[in-house]
C-alpha cells in the first residue's frame, strides 16, 4: 500500500491524499465558483475563459519548477482558477446548448466528454509521462487547452453575429 512522507509527520496513506485533495478542490468550487462566475457576468464570458486560461496555464507552467511553500501557493491558485475555468466554461455550454438544434444531445456528449476526460485523465497522462519528457507534454496539453479555448471564443463569436444578423 502506498503512503506519502511528509517531514514532521507520521506516514499518510495514499487514499487519504487523495481524499484530502479532493475535499480542498470541492472547497474551492464552493468559495471561489460563485465570486469568479460573478467576474464572469461584468466581463462577458469568452474574456473571462480566456483570462483564466492563461492563469492556469501559467500556473500549472511554474509548478514545475516550484518546491515547498511557493509550490503550495501556486497550486492554491491553479485550484481557485480551475473553478472558475470548471463555472465559466459550463455556462459558455449551456448557453451553446440552449441554442443548438438538439440541446439534449448537446448536454449529453457534453457531460459524457467531460467525465470521461476526468476519468481517464490521469492515467493517460501517467502513461504519456512514461514515454514523453514532461515538459514536452505540459506544452503540448497547453496548446489543447488553448485550442478549446479558441473553439468555444469562435462558436460564441458565431453566435453574436448571428444574433446581429437577425436584428
Amino acid at each position: 500500500m502506498g503512503a506519502v512522507a511528509l517531514p514532521g509527520l507520521p506516514l499518510i496513506g495514499v487514499g487519504t491524499v487523495a481524499g484530502f485533495l479532493l475535499a480542498v478542490r470541492y472547497l474551492a468550487d464552493f468559495l471561489f465558483g460563485p465570486l469568479i462566475g460573478a467576474l464572469s457576468d461584468r466581463l462577458g464570458r469568452t474574456r473571462t475563459a480566456f483570462l483564466l486560461t492563461v492563469v492556469l496555464l501559467a500556473g500549472l507552467g511554474s509548478a514545475v519548477s516550484l518546491s515547498g511553500l511557493a509550490l503550495a501557493a501556486c497550486l492554491t491558485l491553479v485550484f481557485i482558477v480551475r473553478s472558475g475555468s470548471f463555472v465559466t466554461f459550463s455556462a459558455i455550454s449551456s448557453r451553446l446548448a440552449s441554442e443548438s438544434e438538439s440541446p439534449p444531445l448537446f448536454v449529453g456528449v457534453y457531460t459524457t466528454l467531460t467525465d470521461a476526460g476526468m476519468a481517464a485523465g490521469p492515467l493517460l497522462a501517467y502513461s504519456i509521462a512514461q514515454v514523453v519528457d514532461l515538459p514536452l507534454l505540459y506544452v503540448t496539453f497547453a496548446a489543447l487547452v488553448l485550442l478549446a479555448v479558441w473553439r468555444f471564443w469562435r462558436a460564441e463569436k458565431r453566435q453574436k453575429e448571428a444574433e446581429n444578423f437577425v436584428r
